[in-house]
This record gives structure tokens, C-alpha cells and sequence, in this order.
């Protein structure tokens, strides 16, 4: 096993196991994993919008979803359960994966990479849902909700 792919597992494992035994609920896991997808989807898209993206910029992004949705996994939150910037941040995670197919990732780590793609596939459907549930009484337009 490559070390970046025993890093990451570690890493989840460790996290998984430190909010598990602080008494955290997995919806808590999850908005805490989720804390900061949102900006740095908007921090991808402004390098790009400048030309400052290459390959590695790239792999670093995609190594660092795949991480968040590693993570995911493990918490096993009930999708249902999230709202606002986190269930935004979980729509356009399971957006670009899929899309994307984490391709910078996955040639390094292509384990992990189709383990995190598999999860992000199996939860579409629920987050999808979720979010257009929310946008039923709030507004919004793909993985935006509210009025922005």
C-alpha cells in the first residue's frame, strides 16, 4: 500500500475514532467534516479563474475530497439530517466527484479514490433529494440553497 494511501486511511481512522469517543453524533461528524468544502470549491474555482491551477494543484484538492468523503463513510451520517452550507457542500462534493471522477487523485491512490467514488455515488440519490427538499421552502437552483 502506497504511504499517501496509509496516511490517509490513518488519518480518517484517527479522526473517526476521536469524534466517536468525544460523544459526538455522526450528524455533528459530518458537519464538522464538511465545515469547509464550500470554500475551498470557491477557492478551486477562483484559481482556475486566474489560470494559477496545474496538476498538482488539482491532486491536492482531489486527495483532500477524497479524504473528506473517506471520512463521510465512516461517520455514516443520515444525509436527512443536514442542512445549510453543510448539505451545499455535500451536493457539490458528490457533484465534481462524480463528475470528475477525482481524476487527479486517482492515479496515486486509486483504491481510496473508488472507495470515496462509490460513496459519493451511493449517496447522490439522498443528497439530491435533500437539497431539492430544502430548496422547496428556501429557494436555489443545483447545489445552491437559498437565494444566492
Amino acid at each position: 500500500m502506497p504511504k499517501n494511501m496509509e496516511r490517509t486511511l490513518v488519518k480518517a481512522l484517527l479522526l473517526t475514532l476521536l469524534l466517536a469517543s468525544s460523544g459526538v453524533q455522526a450528524s455533528d461528524e459530518a458537519n464538522i467534516i464538511l465545515l469547509d468544502v464550500n470554500e475551498n470549491f470557491d477557492l478551486l474555482t477562483l484559481l482556475e479563474s486566474k489560470n494559477f491551477t496545474d496538476t498538482e494543484v488539482h491532486q491536492r484538492f482531489d486527495l483532500g475530497f477524497v479524504r473528506k468523503l473517506l471520512l463521510l463513510r465512516a461517520a455514516s451520517p443520515d444525509i436527512g439530517s443536514l442542512r445549510g452550507n453543510e448539505l451545499s457542500g455535500l451536493c457539490r462534493l458528490t457533484t465534481y466527484s462524480l463528475k470528475s471522477g477525482l481524476k487527479y487523485a486517482s492515479k496515486k491512490d486509486a483504491a481510496l479514490t473508488n472507495l470515496a467514488l462509490s460513496y459519493a455515488n451511493r449517496i447522490d440519490p439522498e443528497v439530491s433529494a435533500s437539497v431539492k427538499q430544502v430548496q422547496a421552502s428556501l429557494g436555489g437552483d443545483g447545489c445552491v440553497i437559498g437565494g444566492k
